[in-house]
C-alpha cells in the first residue's frame, strides 16, 4: 500500500498553481502590460437578402457581414468567394449557425470594388422531381481608404 506524504504546507501547491495560471491568463488576454490590443474591425454593413441588387459603402479594416436566409423549400445559399485582393474572408463564429442560413463575414482589405453574389435552388428528395430554377443574388460593395 502507498503512504501518502503529508506536506508541511498543503496550500502552497495550490497557491503556485493558481499563481502561475493568472500570470498566463493576463499575458494571453494582454493584461501583463506591453503594446495593447488593436482594436477589432467594426462590422460597417450587414448583407440580406433584401439587398439584392444595392450597393454598399465600406472602408479599409471594416467588417461587410453577408446573412442570407433560404425561403421555405430552397436549399441554403451557395456564396461565391468575393475578389480577395479586397474582400478577404473574415472568422464568424455563428458560419454554421443553422439550416436555412448562410453566415458570411469579410475583412475590407483594400481599396476597389468587390461583387457578393449567391445562388439558391429548390430543395429536392433523391428520386424527386423538382425545377432545375436557380435564384440569384447580387450585392456590391465599394471600398475605400
Amino acid at each position: 500500500m502507498l503512504n501518502a506524504v503529508k506536506h508541511p504546507y498543503p496550500s502552497h501547491g495550490f497557491l503556485a498553481s493558481l499563481g502561475m495560471t493568472m500570470v498566463f491568463f493576463l499575458t494571453a488576454c494582454g493584461g501583463g502590460g506591453g503594446a495593447p490590443a488593436s482594436a477589432s474591425p467594426t462590422t460597417a454593413a450587414t448583407i440580406t437578402v433584401a439587398d439584392e441588387g444595392k450597393s454598399f459603402q465600406v472602408r479599409v479594416g471594416q467588417l461587410v457581414g453577408v446573412s442570407l436566409q433560404a425561403s421555405e423549400g430552397m436549399d441554403d445559399w451557395q456564396l461565391a468567394a468575393p475578389d480577395a485582393a479586397i474582400l478577404e474572408p473574415a472568422p464568424n463564429p455563428g458560419a454554421a449557425a443553422a439550416k436555412g442560413m448562410t453566415l458570411r463575414s469579410f475583412k475590407a482589405v483594400a481599396p476597389g470594388t468587390a461583387m457578393i453574389s449567391a445562388t439558391d435552388r429548390m430543395a429536392c428528395n433523391p428520386g424527386e422531381a423538382c425545377s432545375r430554377a436557380i435564384r440569384a443574388f447580387r450585392a456590391t460593395v465599394v471600398v475605400s481608404a
